[in-house]
């Protein structure tokens, strides 16, 4: 038996800083960013992916 999906397309989400920080810590940023195509301004990319920021390493690996 084969299933057919239909292609969606995914909503977007532009978020701030505090706001990946928030979703980061109450350990929801796979859920986010398998349902949305999350968009986020450079200045918050590279102040989420600063080395030492806490969480960088998943933050830069979901957005390469």
């Amino acid at each position: 038996m084969h299933v057919y999906m239909k292609s969606v397309e995914m909503k977007r989400a532009l978020i701030d800083t505090s706001t990946a920080i928030l979703i980061y810590k109450a350990g929801l940023w796979p859920a986010l960013t398998g349902n949305y195509r999350v968009t986020v301004p450079r200045s918050v990319y590279e102040e989420m992916s600063a080395d030492g920021h806490p969480g960088h390493c998943e933050f830069e690996d979901s957005y390469k």
